[in-house]
This record gives structure tokens, C-alpha cells and sequence, in this order.
């Protein structure tokens, strides 16, 4: 099944070439970038660099309460008077976070980004941190399944450009 954005939301389609991975766990990276309530945001910015990362989730005992994005970050130290150094991550994080849990459908954690309209999803196994989902994880898989059906194999590795 993949789907695509039609007037009305999520549209199925059913290729019938072989299984896709139908859930959040299949496709999640489970390397997250966390940080505590107590960091600095100098030291949230310092860790999303050197991990060249957009998001970082707050945890304690490897239980979210939070996420901080690239955009909130450098909006947040913008629009304080404050120096990034006394900032605390608890004082600038988003506190209501959309999350998935481990076993949700892959169709319904697409419907859940196009709802929210949001670029990244913690996945939780009960209130345990497991990984991340992001749209981009869909897209790249869409786009090599899709490859794996409509491109020879060897192709896309033959062709050079002069």
C-alpha cells in the first residue's frame, strides 16, 4: 500500500508486488538526540550541530516531556533577553507533544502528520522512548520501493553524468 495526498486526506493505493513494512517500528529511527529538563539551550545548540540534528526530545528516565526543533530554538533564544546560557531546556520546550506508539500502522502515523502538520514523531513503547519517526523515513522509503518496482536494478547505478 502506498499513499498520496489527494483533496480529503490520505488516499490507499494496494501495488500487490510485495509486503511494505506496515509499522511506525519498521521505519523509526531509534537513535534519538535527548536532552534533560535541566540543559542549557547553548548546550541543546552545541548537540544538535554536532549531531546535525532538527529536533531534540526531552526525557527524564527515558520518558518524554518534551520537544525542542531547530525553529524553536533559534526563535526562542531570539525572543529572550536572555543569555543562551541560562536558558533551561523545561523553559522553552513544547510540552504537548504528538506522539505514535511503536506498533501504529504506517498509514495512520501518515494521517497523523498531515493533521498536525508536523515534520516529526517520537515513538513511544507504552510511555518508554523508543525512537523517532520522521516524513522524510516515509518518503524514502516510498521512493525506493517505488524504485524497486519501476527501475531496473543496476540502472540507477549506471548512469553517469558528463
Amino acid at each position: 500500500m502506498l499513499f498520496n495526498r489527494k483533496k480529503g486526506g490520505v488516499k490507499i493505493f494496494n501495488l500487490g508486488k510485495r509486503p511494505l513494512p506496515m509499522k511506525v517500528s519498521d521505519l523509526m529511527t531509534r537513535e534519538v538526540i535527548t536532552v534533560d529538563t535541566e540543559e542549557t539551550v547553548k548546550e541543546i545548540a552545541i548537540k544538535m550541530r554536532d549531531n546535525r540534528a532538527s529536533i531534540v526530545l526531552v526525557v527524564r528516565n527515558n520518558e518524554l516531556l518534551g520537544v525542542i526543533t531547530d525553529r524553536r530554538l533559534a526563535l526562542g533564544i531570539g525572543c529572550q533577553a536572555k543569555d543562551a546560557s541560562k536558558i533551561k531546556a523545561k523553559e522553552l520546550m513544547l510540552k504537548n507533544v504528538v506522539s505514535v506508539q511503536f506498533d501504529t500502522d504506517l498509514v495512520e502515523a501518515a494521517k497523523i502528520f498531515e493533521k498536525y502538520e508536523i515534520r516529526y514523531l517520537p515513538v513511544l513503547e507504552e510511555k518508554k522512548l523508543v525512537g523517532i519517526m520522521s516524513i522524510s523515513n516515509i518518503a524514502d522509503f516510498i521512493k525506493e520501493y517505488i524504485d524497486s518496482i519501476f527501475v531496473e536494478p543496476g540502472v540507477r547505478e549506471k548512469k553517469s553524468i558528463h
